[in-house]
């Protein structure tokens, strides 16, 4: 038997999923909770899933967990533990952008 899971915060809103639900910027994505322990709302997800770029795409195939981990729970790696060439990437695209940006 398979059972649906469902929010343990769970509570219906007005023309939404939940109250705690947070519209995302892009109408294709699922939305956000407002909990402090949720990142993605899970009664939307079941209406839809997050898009998913190359690189996404990518990330889940060699590691479904790490997918998981930051595309549904929204985790992400301290700035202090990146590789040196990602810590240089940032550095160098915040460089041109400061460059191109009016002001």
């Amino acid at each position: 038997m398979i059972s649906e899971y469902i929010c343990t915060m769970f509570t219906p809103g007005d023309g939404l999923p939940c109250q705690h639900y947070i519209r995302p910027v892009q109408k294709d994505d699922p939305g956000f909770c407002d909990q402090p322990t949720l990142f993605r709302c899970i009664e939307a997800m079941k209406r839809k899933l997050p898009s998913i770029s190359y690189s996404r795409m990518i990330e889940f195939i060699q590691c479904r967990r790490r997918y998981y981990h930051t595309v549904i729970e929204g985790l992400e790696v301290k700035p202090g533990h990146l590789p040196e060439a990602i810590k240089m990437g940032r550095v160098w695209d915040a460089f041109i952008r400061g460059m191109h940006e009016n002001g």
